[in-house]
């Protein structure tokens, strides 16, 4: 490293020196944004083990995404020296804090109840902190918590001590992947890290206590003139208690008491219970339960889980299979001890994704076996996508190799193999030998199910394939409707004979799918109910299917193919089917059911600044809006409200008098408006009687509506007017193509013509400011931005390196786009004399969407309100039994 670089950083100057090497103020030059650059030991890159494993350490921690935890952007290596590049927290640390003296009371809440949020989400994503102290925790001059080096002590493990300072004092005495390591600072370690004894969340849940004690008392509560002294205190000295102030709340001091339990057994299980208290102000202490009673959270509900269990916070995924498995060998004795059978109890518990990634959101993206032993659900990472295995009695998942950038998975009758779309093919993987084979081509993938002897699936277009289960030519399986206007039969569901299946057709009318039963050899298929979602078959007898935004359960004859009884309503909707006519659930013979969890989505408008600054907001209540667009002259917002899965409409909104008015009107579905460039009239996409139409509205309104296109596909999206009007840019869903880009010239002088129509996905498209290029997003495996000259297209320029989408383009010279994990970028680029780009330059984070101004210079996002929704699996063992209302055929 030179003196003033390393890699693409530029050292502005040395913030510290520590037991893992040197930390800087650097310049990030690629995105134009300071960081701290802690540069590790030299010897560090020539030891391969370690190396690697703080690789995968890093990868894991930089997947923490919180406010009050110091984020990592990336692993940087230059000349043979390795450093990581970390958010830079401005403050002091809570060293000099506590030098001086006593913090009062209502301080010392606000910095806990920070610390305590931090450490909650790390723990949720299977995170240890393991080096807790006040030199690792920031307190900004706005009051704002930062915790730093999360998990790093175990990433870096493998050093050895040097001299003993006592505020770095991180001891190796094994590898980390085993027993008798001692990591962390001495007077800050939970006894068990003092022993060497494998450490989990609840080492945290000590350091945390410590801190707070000291906040409180302006004093160190282990201390020793040596490393080995200072360990013994922490192993065997008496707390004193009477150094907290006198006026210190009960509360607290039962909270201080719970954390500094030194039998980890008998310590605060939780770091959220914690959190929950002092955000409750530390008044309510039955919150923090007791020492002999810490694993109270079986709670019975009223309503739905009244036959039911439902695990709290406080007992967990882990309780939850333990009492499984005493009920599956409680099952296995019952007979033995009583002549009445006893209905097997249902338990409810989640299951989140794995440290460092992400669920798919949406039921299409997992499935339980039909054995009801494993899940199969799809995990994203910073690499991208990929199939992970969750035996239901297991508290880990494990990636399955030869899955990447795999969707749509489903399963075998024999729970032995997993069927799955990747890389334009139709693929299946053994989960007991790890086979994978190819078995035919396939452009898009809409769902698929395993028979008794075919393997059904369906494509973006057309009907349903069935191929032989031992592999051979896909042939259809269904036949296209045409009189009724059918474009697409999707997401089959074989019921227990394994040659009947159910099916959803496309297009839907007022969100709603025509569902049907049918055959492997043909025969017509029979029309039994309409369906937000494809339904499912459940033993002992039932459809489970969706109509606005709820499940519902409804019993079913497999011999007649009829409904019978009521439909009973047994919980809300996941948010919407990923994909048209996707299936609300997952269910196993055994009756194990799973859905995504789910919540009512609202959000807010607000203004940003480039530096993604909120500067104000839109006096509108928070709602289910999407598709923001702001009017050429800056004065109004079209955006679409999704009011239920069957209705959605156009609203528009005037800045200067606050006035919102809804501008589309009757039934069916409108979504993503946009301005036309003199703010005359707006395009809004719309579905009605089936497929979605592009249509035309003069705005205030009065002039009727026309349409702009006169495709037939089924799924089209308006993306943008050219400059002058005369053509307006969608995407449509293509027959083996996927999304294409079409062009629609609005003055009559021709018919709709493809833009791009390749093999690949592209969409996202918008014009330049003088008309002459478009921007789209293209996506193969990654999606990346590219630029094309219109109107003919020819040698394209790609924008991007990494995953990016939704490009917008501001003014003739600037692009913005989304990067990965919501980054807003922004690219330079020149179309004079020649077509060229810039290095794309970060600007801010940011999940939600958002539009710009004209002129680049404001943003207005769509603020999601519950910003810490974290998306899981709903597992629901023996789910009749979990729904009162329901009862057996």
């Amino acid at each position: 490293m030179s003196e003033t670089n390393f890699a693409h950083y530029k050292i502005l100057g040395l913030l510290g020196r520590g037991g893992m090497g040197e930390v800087h103020r650097a310049l990030d030059t690629k995105l134009g944004r300071e960081v701290a650059l802690k540069v590790l030991p030299e010897d560090f890159a020539h030891d391969p083990e370690r190396l690697a494993r703080f690789r995968r350490e890093a990868k894991v921690l930089a997947s923490l995404q919180h406010p009050n935890i110091a984020g990592i952007f990336g692993l940087e290596e230059d000349n043979q020296r390795v450093a990581l590049a970390m958010e830079l927290a401005e403050g002091s640390d809570l060293t000099g804090r506590i030098d001086q003296g006593a913090a009062p009371e209502e301080e010392v809440l606000d910095i806990a109840r920070q610390i305590a949020a931090g450490l909650e989400e790390a723990h949720e994503k299977g995170v240890v902190h393991r080096d807790l102290k006040p030199a690792n925790i920031k307190l900004g001059t706005d009051g704002k918590v930062k915790i730093l080096d999360f998990g790093l002590a175990r990433a870096f493990a493998g050093e050895t001590a040097g001299e003993e300072n006592m505020e770095h004092s991180p001891t190796i005495t094994a590898a980390m992947s085993h027993g008798g390591v001692i990591l962390g600072t001495a007077a800050y370690m939970s006894p068990e890290q003092a022993r060497g004894r494998k450490v989990d969340r609840r080492a945290d849940i000590w350091s945390f206590g410590v801190v707070v004690y000291e906040l409180l008392t302006g004093k160190k509560l282990f201390q020793g003139e040596t490393i080995s002294d200072t360990l013994a205190s922490v192993l065997r000295e008496e707390i004193h208690w009477e150094q907290l102030p006198e006026d210190t709340s009960p509360g607290l001091v039962r909270l201080l008491e719970r954390c500094l339990e030194r039998d980890p057994l008998r310590r605060l299980r939780d770091i959220g219970e914690a959190r929950v208290f002092l955000e409750d102000g530390a008044k309510d202490s039955s919150l923090l339960g007791s020492s002999s009673n810490v694993h109270s959270g079986i709670e019975f509900e009223d309503e739905q889980r009244a036959r039911g269990i439902s695990f709290g916070p406080a007992l967990g995924v882990g309780a939850a299979l333990v009492l499984l498995g005493l009920l599956t060998g409680w099952k296995l004795l019952a007979p033995q001890f009583s002549e009445e059978p006893t209905p097997p109890t249902s338990i409810r518990f989640e299951v989140s994704a794995p440290p460092g990634a992400s669920l798919a959101v949406g039921p299409y993206q997992m499935a339980i076996s039909p054995t009801g032993e494993n899940l199969v659900f799809i995990a994203r990472g910073d690499d991208g996508t990929q199939l992970h295995l969750r035996p239901l009695n297991s508290l880990e998942s494990t990636p399955i190799p030869g899955t990447e950038s795999g969707f749509a998975p489903f399963w075998s009758p024999d729970g032995e193999k997993i069927a799955f779309n990747a890389s334009g093919k139709l693929r299946t993987v053994s989960i007991v030998d790890g086979e994978t084979l190819a078995l035919f081509d396939v452009a898009s993938g809409r769902g698929g199910s395993w028979g008794k002897d075919y393997i059904l699936h369906a494509r973006g277009q057309g009907p349903l394939y069935r191929i032989p289960a031992r592999g051979g030519t896909p042939e259809p399986a269904t036949t296209l409707n045409e009189e009724e206007g059918e474009t697409n039969h999707r997401f089959p569901h074989f019921l227990p004979d394994g040659e009947t299946f159910l099916y959803v057709s496309l297009p839907s009318r007022l969100g709603l799918h025509k569902v049907f039963v049918g055959h492997v050899d043909g025969r017509p298929p029979v029309h039994i109910l309409d369906s937000v979602a494809s339904p499912i078959y459940v033993e002992p007898g039932y459809l489970i299917y969706q109509r606005a935004k709820r499940l519902i359960a409804q019993r079913f004859d497999v011999e007649r193919l009829e409904l019978l009884g009521d439909p009973i309503s047994i919980g809300a909707a996941p948010r919407r089917p990923q994909a048209s006519g996707s299936q609300a659930a997952s269910v196993s013979r055994n009756g194990h059911l799973i859905y995504p969890n789910t919540r009512e989505r609202l959000a807010e408008f607000v203004w940003m600044n480039r530096a993604g600054d909120i500067t104000g907001s839109i006096d509108i209540r928070p709602g289910d809006y999407m598709f923001p667009d702001i009017s050429p002259d800056g004065s109004r917002v079209a955006f679409a409200h999704n009011i239920s899965p069957e209705e959605s409409e156009i609203f528009v909104y005037e800045f200067g008098r606050n006035i919102l008015e809804r501008f589309t009107t009757g039934t069916g579905l409108k979504t993503d408006p946009k301005w036309s460039p003199d703010g005359s009239s707006l395009a809004y996409s719309m579905s009605t009687d089936g497929p979605w139409r592009i249509y035309r509205e003069p705005f205030p309104g009065g002039g009727g509506i026309t349409r702009i296109t006169d495709n037939p596909a089924t799924f089209k999206n308006p993306n943008a007017w050219s400059p002058d009007g005369k053509h307006f840019l969608y995407e449509q869903l293509g027959l083996g193509t996927r999304m294409d880009l079409w062009i629609s010239p609005t003055d009559s002088s021709g018919g709709d013509y493809p833009y791009v129509n390749r093999t690949t996905q592209e969409q996202q498209a918008d014009f330049s400011t003088d008309g002459n290029w478009i921007v789209y997003t293209e996506i193969d495996n990654n999606p990346n931005i590219y630029i094309n000259s219109f109107p003919s297209p020819g040698q394209k320029l790609r924008l991007t390196s990494a995953a990016a989408l939704a490009p917008q383009w501001i003014t003739q010279n600037e692009i913005l786009f989304r990067g990965a994990r919501g980054d807003v970028m922004s690219v330079r680029v020149e179309t004079e004399p020649r077509l060229r780009a810039e290095t794309p330059e970060f600007l801010f984070t940011f999940s939600g969407p958002l539009t710009a101004t004209s002129d680049g210079s404001r943003l207005l996002a769509l603020r999601d309100v519950d910003e810490g929704f974290e998306a899981k699996i709903v597992v629901i063992t023996n789910w009749l039994n979990a729904f009162p209302a329901l009862s057996s055929p």
